[in-house]
């Protein structure tokens, strides 16, 4: 029987006044303190600035720091019962409040008769920066509320009014039955939408989330059943399932598979009572298990260890078992579990499949014949003696020494002349290896990480493996003049060991980038290139490829004459300079008329510019985007020559490129920062403070994710920064996105720089 820990009360407190006071919901804020929500009948001691009597509640709004003293309560309402059901934070640090108002007047306005829906907008301090009524002339509860991804609002809860607000009603209008009824709201609080969900009996939605794919799922009641359903980012219903008769399910989460895990309660001949009912379904709204927890119940090991089987063979839960090999810690225990739990060779819980190379078809490896082989190479390591060493799992048949197999991936042959079976360092030669065996081979000529290999009567492709895309870069330069070839060599060879490491010549930059996931990645594999191929590097930032281009038009004239005892060298040339969209490139324009410049020299112009557009006459950066026509010029018939009109090219555009307004583009990076909510606050402001801006921000399961635009100048070190701020948790991906123009006290840095470096290398 497992025994799970006990837990311990940290610190418990009592809030409230004379009379009746109640907490319906409490959150956890970006400050690491508490946000609580409910009603209250007091106007005396921790509660001040009731409305009416103490015969009717207000909406009471609680904020604890992180040990639960309290910063600030807010009692809102009028002289009627308001109850506050649900609160939430806004991504601005404020707050969201749903619940029901029987007022119409202090802080209420706009009721349509009897209880409505009642939203308030707190910022930050809890001070109200809008309210809104919404409903009709019977009664309307909400009971959940939601931030969407687009930062405006989800309210879920009952309605059983038939005009207002509401459109739909699937009651029959005589007795009032009770729809389901959600609203969306922008971020002012206007309507975007409103359903109702139900049918002649009465359904009550009790909590609502955003689930994956922009959809929204809600559970609540229907009739005597616990009720389940999901609606599209239109409310439109996606599926529904109702379960459980006899239970209310009235608190749902996204779990991390992208499914809901519902709690609620049911009456059961368990104990004869009440007990608690948590069931988990999956993304399409199927049970995947439900447990009911009686009062004296105990969680039993054959409880959980079926679903945990189940989900490694279908792939659905990848568990982290800590040990220490060193300190031989843990290791039995990690053996035990993947000996209980973990799926064997021959359980098809979980079907393998894959593409045929010839016909792109899915195949399953259940269909293959008995005497076909597939394996996949999931690792490369290079030995010093021996060569590359590729680690692979077989998936199906068996596989002896000499074997002939196909890599599926490029389509060569591959003769597996050894097998080993791997301990450590230690190598034992294997006679055979069967499904489900991890092996090792060497001197594969032409097979890396990811390849499949196959026998030729079943062809196939397993599913390589996604890694991740890299999060950091850094640059490399040989200590020692050199070794550039030492260090290319290396390089090649890390990235085969492990393909989430990145290496790249840019010819632009003129520096050797390694991409990885982390600072503590990139510091392992230098210090692999210094022990293993002893070369040494110095590891500095990368340069930023900024860009230049013009906002403005400007008209230039450049004679280029030159005279030294013989033939001399003359070229004139004028030139308007224009700014084209962003992504069109450069266009050269030949408008000139009567042969003022021949036709051999024109190409000698366009070739003179071309010379700049590499190296900017602003900061040394390609230049982008700009039209340059020419449109006349003069030139001598014995010192005219290609020279001179390259030469005039050249200088010409360089003057008019800085007469028309150049700025600096830098380039901005498209970012998606997945952090858990506590962490928010801390993300969004080190954003902001990287000149980021915060497009949109969504939830995924436990985890929110914002997606910002970051300038890559500000990114150098980010990962290090986010795993500091968010104590690991955080993580973020990054990808180029566009270039805007640089803020002119940043660009006048860079273009400074440029100067002084320029004048150096003349000196």
């Amino acid at each position: 029987m497992a025994q799970l820990p006990i837990p311990h009360i940290q610190w418990a407190k009592s809030f409230g006044g004379s009379d009746i006071d109640q907490a319906q919901c409490i959150e956890q804020t970006f400050d690491k303190g508490y946000i609580i929500a409910g009603a209250s009948y007091s106007d005396d001691l921790d509660i001040a600035g009731h409305h009416g009597t103490t015969d009717a509640a207000d909406y009471w709004i609680v904020k604890l720091d992180s040990n639960g003293s309290l910063e600030w309560q807010r009692s809102l309402g009028g002289d009627s019962d308001d109850v506050a059901n649900s609160i939430k934070q806004t991504p601005d640090g404020g707050y969201i409040v749903a619940g029901f108002s029987n007022s119409n007047n202090g802080d209420v306005s706009g009721n349509h008769g009897m209880e409505d829906y009642w939203v308030v907008r707190l910022d930050e301090n809890g001070r109200i920066i809008w309210q809104k009524c919404f409903g009709g002339s019977s009664n309307d509860r909400a009971y959940a509320v939601d931030v969407t991804a687009d930062s405006g609002y989800i309210i879920t809860g009952s309605s059983r009014s038939y005009d207002g607000d509401i459109t739909g009603h699937h009651g029959n209008g005589i007795n009032q039955n009770s729809d389901s009824w959600i609203i969306r709201l922008n971020n002012s609080g206007n309507i975007l939408w409103d359903r109702t969900y139900g049918g002649d009996n009465d359904e009550y939605s009790l909590s609502i989330v955003q689930a994956p794919h922009n959809t929204f799922t809600s559970v609540g009641i229907s009739k005597s059943d616990s009720w389940i359903f999901n609606i599209d980012s239109n409310g439109i219903i996606n599926w529904q399932k109702t379960f459980s008769t006899g239970s209310v399910s009235n608190n749902i989460s996204v779990s991390s598979d992208g499914g809901s895990i519902v709690a609620g309660y049911i009456d059961t001949a368990v104990s004869g009572n009440v007990d608690f009912l948590v069931t988990k379904f999956d993304e399409s709204g199927n049970i995947s298990w439900q447990k009911v927890f009686a009062k004296d119940g105990q969680l039993e090991e054959s409880h959980f260890s079926g679903g945990i089987h189940e989900s490694l063979a279908h792939r659905k839960l990848f568990p982290v078992l800590c040990a220490s090999a060193d300190q031989n810690i843990g290791v039995k225990r990690v053996l035990e579990f993947i000996v209980t739990n973990a799926p064997a060779p021959d359980d098809h819980l979980a079907d393998v499949h894959g593409i045929n190379p010839e016909n792109k078809q899915d195949v399953s490896l259940n269909k293959a014949p008995k005497d076909a082989t597939t394996l996949f190479v999931f690792k490369t390591v290079s030995e010093a003696h021996l060569g590359d060493l590729s680690f692979f799992r077989i998936f199906h048949g068996e596989l002896k020494p000499g074997q002939d197999m196909v890599n599926e991936s490029n389509g060569k042959p591959e003769r597996m002349a050894q097998l080993f079976s791997m301990c450590g360092k230690t190598r034992k030669e294997m006679t055979s290896a069967a499904t489900g065996d991890i092996a090792a081979a060497v001197k594969l000529k032409d097979t890396h990480t990811n390849n499949t290999l196959s026998s030729k009567s079943f062809p196939v492709i397993l599913k390589p493996i996604e890694f991740p895309e890299p999060v950091i870069a850094s640059a490399v330069r040989a200590k020692t003049k050199g070794d550039e070839e030492k260090i290319a060599i290396g390089l090649h060879a890390l990235h085969e060991e492990d393909p989430t490491f990145i290496v790249v010549h840019d010819p632009e930059l003129n520096q050797i980038l390694i991409h990885g996931q982390g600072e503590l990645q990139l510091d392992i594999i230098v210090k692999r290139l210094k022990d293993r191929y002893k070369v040494d590097v110095e590891v500095v930032e990368p340069r930023i490829p900024f860009r230049e281009t013009i906002r403005g038009n400007a008209d230039t004239r450049y004679r280029h004459k030159k005279q030294s005892g013989g033939a001399g060298q003359f070229g004139e040339v004028a030139i308007k300079v224009a700014p084209k969209k962003r992504g069109e490139g450069y266009q050269f324009v030949d408008a000139i008329v009567g042969g003022v410049v021949s036709n051999k020299h024109i190409p000698a112009v366009d070739k003179g510019i071309h010379e700049f557009l590499g190296r900017g006459p602003l900061a040394g950066y390609p230049v982008v985007d700009v039209q340059v026509t020419l449109y006349d010029g003069k030139e001598h018939p014995v010192d005219s020559n290609e020279n001179a009109f390259k030469t005039a090219g050249k200088m010409a555009f360089k003057e008019g490129f800085l007469a028309a307004k150049p700025v600096l583009l830098e380039p901005i990076y498209a970012i998606e920062v997945t952090v858990p909510g506590e962490y928010m606050g801390d993300v969004l402001g080190d954003i902001s403070s990287r000149r980021g801006k915060v497009q949109g921000m969504d939830t995924k399961g436990s985890f929110e994710v914002i997606k910002a635009a970051v300038p890559l100048a500000e990114l150098h070190h980010y990962s290090s920064r986010l795993r500091s701020l968010t104590q690991g948790k955080g993580s973020h991906r990054q990808r180029f996105d566009h270039y805007e123009d640089a803020p002119k006290e940043f660009a006048d840095k860079i273009i400074a720089t440029h100067s002084l470096n320029h004048k150096e290398e003349e000196e």
